[in-house]
């Protein structure tokens, strides 16, 4: 494990690893080429002065880093770009409750990685992608209950140990909400619960040797407008339309609405599913997807 921070360079825009007994980043797996990774994370707000970000290895599961600090959000936003930019340029998922900054900063410094939500816009009733990872009354608890699955079944992808201990502390309140207990903190719980929520906006396998970035963000653009619906795979013309609708019109974290049913069946983790709808219009085909990977691309209301 190193800990340390990320310090400007001798050269204009440059960042370098600065190790500092003091630092607020911990480095528990170093970066391997090809690897994709993904950063969730968690923003001072609502009581807490605690800006929080965790960095999994998305081919594995495993945690790769850690930040935890009492800063402003510029230098929040300095060592979370110089961080994912550090881990392959990662899938950086930050959550936009109280303040939209850190996102918007990203895309000024070019980032070129974010993930990015579908919502409805209120005044044409139109899907418009935001970025940014937004806890609410829908999605919160049903990221906290994929990264209790998740550390259930693999408790040894965790390194961080004031993350575990937040976890102890982590408990429901009397009206059976999921929260830190009084004078505790949630902020390293939460940036994980975000972390895996999100992984599914990222390959989950190594790229080939010799990809350049320009490729990957190409390959990444081109997964996000598949799961989309807006070209079929093996194709590249944007105008086919596809007979993979996308995801995200089936599934809310396994909370199943089929295709031309009402009502609502809830999955079990193992049955957590990938839906996909046939050219001929049969019946819904069931594929799985993997473990702890959940689906958050459409903003319930």
């Amino acid at each position: 494990m190193r800990r340390g921070r990320f310090v400007p360079g001798d050269k204009d825009g440059e960042t370098v690893w600065q190790n500092d007994d003091a630092g607020e980043i911990c480095l528990y797996r170093e970066c391997e080429p090809g690897h994709p990774y993904v950063l969730g994370g968690d923003t001072a707000g609502e009581g807490s002065d605690w800006f929080t970000a965790h960095v999994i290895d998305n081919s594995t599961g495993e945690q790769a880093a850690s930040l935890r600090r009492r800063f402003s959000e510029p230098e929040y936003v300095r060592q979370v770009y110089a961080l994912g930019k550090y881990y392959n340029d990662a899938l950086v998922a930050l959550e936009t409750n109280f303040s939209t900054y850190p996102v918007m900063k990203l895309m000024e410094l070019g980032y070129p990685n974010q993930y990015r939500r579908e919502r409805e816009d209120t005044f044409t009733h139109r899907l418009r992608e935001s970025c940014g990872f937004r806890t609410d009354r829908q999605t919160r608890p049903r990221a906290i209950a994929n990264l209790v699955e998740v550390f259930s079944a693999h408790p040894e992808w965790f390194s961080d140990r004031e993350l575990l201990g937040e976890m102890l502390t982590f408990c429901y309140n009397e009206d059976h909400r999921p929260e830190a207990l009084a004078g505790k903190h949630d902020d390293l719980v939460m940036a994980a619960a975000i972390c895996y929520a999100a992984r599914h906006q990222q390959r989950l396998t190594v790229a080939a040797p010799g990809e350049s970035r320009e490729d990957a963000a190409q390959r990444r653009e081109r997964q996000r407008r598949i799961r989309r619906g807006r070209i079929r795979r093996g194709t590249d013309s944007a105008d086919t339309k596809s007979s993979e609708l996308s995801v995200s019109h089936f599934i809310y974290y396994g909370l199943l609405r089929p295709a031309g049913r009402s009502d609502r069946r809830l999955l079990l983790p193992e049955q957590r599913k990938n839906v996909r709808l046939p050219p001929d219009g049969g019946a819904v085909v069931f594929t799985p997807l993997p473990h702890g990977v959940i689906q958050q691309d459409l903003e319930p209301e």
